[in-house]
């Protein structure tokens, strides 16, 4: 981008990650969470790969050390009744379940993030007929995957579940996807799901990429209004692929 105004768009995207950069020293991981994202909405807004690209290590790592403090607190608790109040969140490991469905996630994640407390959030919903269990993250994509029970349930137990959904993540990307959606999808994910690194990583060595070819900077036309998810018990064995991966 040449013009005057890309060039405002580029100063401001650069002192957000500045700021960022300066929290993240701080060790202010909330604050340096909240600016990467916003600087990851005007870069792909502005179709700034190389922006792009910038934002994802800080906001990795915040979300690490986010991560990291959520698991040390040593809270590991089911939710299946009502959400906490804001007030009453505290730091800890989270597995929601039912009646609890995907987007009570999201609110308890959000939450806490305006509260700054360190919660790793994950929603299990009921298990299909073969006794695999369906997770969900759901923000600005629904991703779900199936993964095996757990006979007590435990904190490895919510990190292994997480890993997958993001593996899942990453396993339906079509190869003929050109590069520059691959990095709105992958941006989407990194939105959706904060606790898989793999997905910040191919975000940023896909920016990368769409850098090196120098993608069009045209606008992108608007994504079509996607349906929202079905609970997963309307979710029939049919409507998940063969690899267990439903990704919206």
């Amino acid at each position: 981008m040449t013009t005057q105004a890309s060039s405002k768009v580029r100063s401001r995207i650069d002192q957000l990650l500045a700021k960022a950069d300066k929290a993240l020293t701080r060790m202010h991981y909330f604050e340096c969470q909240s600016r990467c994202l916003e600087a990851l909405d005007k870069a792909m807004a502005s179709l700034e790969y190389d922006l792009i690209a910038q934002a994802c290590m800080p906001l990795l790592e915040a979300r690490r050390q986010i991560r990291v403090a959520a698991v040390e607190s040593g809270r590991l608790e089911v939710i299946d009744g009502e959400l906490p109040k804001p007030g009453d969140i505290e730091s800890g490991v989270y597995l929601l379940a039912p009646p609890r469905v995907g987007i009570d996630g999201r609110r308890l994640r959000e939450a806490a993030d305006e509260r700054k407390v360190p919660v790793l959030a994950l929603v299990r919903e009921p298990p299909t007929q073969t006794g695999l269990v369906p997770v969900v993250v759901i923000s600005r994509r629904t991703i779900r995957t199936l993964v095996s029970p757990y006979d007590e349930l435990t904190v490895d137990w919510v990190l292994a579940a997480g890993d997958a959904l993001g593996d899942a993540a990453m396993d339906v990307i079509d190869q003929e996807m050109s590069v520059t959606d691959q990095v709105e999808y992958l941006l989407a994910c990194v939105q959706t799901h904060p606790d898989h690194e793999g997905l910040h990583h191919r975000l940023a060595d896909t920016a990368c990429e769409a850098t090196r070819l120098g993608s069009d900077k045209a606008p992108a036309a608007p994504a079509p209004a996607r349906a929202a998810a079905p609970p997963a018990d309307e979710l029939a064995d049919d409507d998940i692929e063969d690899d267990g991966h439903e990704i919206l």
